[in-house]
């Protein structure tokens, strides 16, 4: 049966704290940003999907997808929320119990935790890009063109040209997020191209200097 999207409630817990909730919907990540333009509110992108081994499909999805899923949503304008439903020897999945997280996402999540904690501003929203990307830039107007992340996904180029603005400089940055690296490899004006290693959840981010 497919599931569809229903026009979700807007939540409100304080006069200046207010957020769309998104959850368990096929393609949640890239809907966070119509919601986004709808709402002009965070959007938290609830039960998009489990690193684990269970019966149903929400609940078996590789760390590679989970953490692709994850990039893709904060990209977009959300806050994905994560979680565990790995079996193991006492049947306690930790999606309902709790314990210990065994999966690879979890540590990766971090990463992602920290690349924000470097973003000016409240974290991201979509930019402008490529079809075969997903751009996030600061969700902030004093941050307006001097950062952005490019995010690939499942694409493996193994480089990408930039047209930098009239005069600007940027300091460029190789991410892995599988990996979890982040390489500076320069800084660059103009028209300039970034190599990168031809596999796939790669990232780059651009700093104005």
């Amino acid at each position: 049966m497919k599931q569809t999207m229903t026009a979700p409630e807007m939540t409100q817990t304080a006069p200046l704290c207010r957020t769309v909730p998104l959850r368990r919907l096929s393609g949640a990540p890239r809907k966070a940003l119509a919601l986004r333009w709808q709402y002009q509110l965070p959007v938290i992108v609830d039960e998009f999907g489990y690193e684990g081994d269970i019966e149903f499909a929400w609940g078996n999805l590789t760390a590679r997808e989970l953490v692709h899923r994850a990039w893709t949503a904060v990209c977009s304008g959300g806050w994905p929320t994560h979680g565990e439903t790995l079996l193991n020897e006492q049947e306690h999945l930790w999606w309902a119990k709790g314990g210990e997280l065994k999966g690879k996402a979890p540590e990766r999540i971090r990463f992602l935790h920290r690349i924000l904690s470097e973003t000016p501003g409240l974290g991201l929203k979509r930019g402008e890009g490529s079809f075969d990307e997903t751009v996030g830039v600061p969700d902030s107007v004093f941050a307006n063109g001097g950062y952005e992340i490019h995010y690939y996904g499942f694409g493996r180029p193994s480089f990408r040209d930039f047209h930098g603005a009239d005069g600007a400089k940027y300091r460029v940055q190789v991410i892995d997020t599988w990996g979890m690296t982040v390489e500076d490899v320069g800084v660059f004006g103009g028209d300039f191209r970034i190599p990168l290693p031809g596999r796939e959840y790669m990232a780059i981010r651009l700093i104005r200097c």
